[in-house]
């Protein structure tokens, strides 16, 4: 499941699923959160009525600072309401009140990594990574693109996974048939750690 994301929907920084689901059991539309044990973002689905993760994926998250639930007891969270510090993830912000597809991902993930699948006429707008945790695998590398084109819509060196910032491309690429959109992640020589947070923007 994937929207928009508001920053002021955001509800907090929770330990896990169950501790956001205590704390909040009733949500509106739109609202949002993060969860630390998943490391996903979890939204509010008013079909079914419950939080569901807003993207499939792996890790990544967790570097987001300064508004984690502190407790490991669901039945005894402690809510924090306070919006994230969008520094600490930059540029998400600015992205969030925009359609958009947001997979978090590790150096450990599989690879590629199925992100979106494309629409007959849809338009990518905007290909952004950031950084959380830096890759420190030799020759890490990621790219994004699709099954005919692995690089298609943010090439390698857009990108340095060693170094904790936000990388964009416009590709501003209309796909003519329904395509999947992937990512791959190559994590190095000697890999333990990476992870980020890749956002697409796009337009039907």
């Amino acid at each position: 499941m994937s929207q928009a994301l508001l920053p002021q929907n955001y509800k907090g920084y929770f330990v896990s699923e169950s501790a956001l689901t205590t704390a909040i059991p009733n949500g509106n539309k739109g609202w949002w959160a993060i969860i630390q044990a998943s490391s996903k973002i979890y939204v509010w689905n008013v079909q079914s009525g419950s939080w569901q993760t807003s993207s499939s994926g792996g890790g990544g998250i967790d570097s987001v600072t300064g508004n984690i639930v502190n407790n490991t007891d669901p039945a005894n969270p402690v809510v924090t309401q306070a919006q994230p510090d969008w520094n600490a993830v930059s540029g998400l912000g600015e992205i969030l009140n925009k359609p958009s597809t947001n997979l978090s991902f590790s150096f450990g993930d599989a690879s590629p990594v199925n992100v979106i699948i494309a629409q007959v006429g849809q338009l990518i707008e905007s290909v952004k990574i950031l950084i959380l945790t830096p890759f420190d695998g030799v020759g890490a590398s990621l790219e994004v693109g699709d099954v005919g084109q692995s690089d298609r819509l943010l090439l390698q060196n857009q990108v340095n996974p060693s170094v904790a910032a936000t990388y964009e491309s416009n590709p501003n690429y209309t796909y003519g048939s329904i395509t999947q959109i992937e990512l791959t992640i190559n994590p190095g020589t000697g890999a333990t750690q990476g992870s980020g947070l890749l956002v697409i923007t796009y337009k039907s």
